[in-house]
């Protein structure tokens, strides 16, 4: 990963789920205030794609739903 200026500008190393993983997690940390996962979730291994989808997904439209 390369910051520059606390933003970051180039994920590199790890296993194919890791970036993705890692940009979503910066995205969420940042409160962005849109949130894209064009097939995210089929890059993750398949526990935590469990999780994904069953725990996380659902909370967070709730939030957002919630928010507006």
């Amino acid at each position: 990963m390369t910051l520059k200026r606390g933003e970051v500008v180039f994920l590199i190393g790890g296993n194919g789920s890791e970036k993705p993983t890692l940009a979503m997690l910066l995205a969420v940390a940042e409160q962005r205030d849109l949130l894209l996962l064009d097939e995210w979730a089929a890059d993750q291994d398949p526990q935590f794609r469990r999780v994904f989808c069953r725990e996380l997904l659902p909370r967070a439209t709730a939030a957002a739903t919630s928010a507006g």
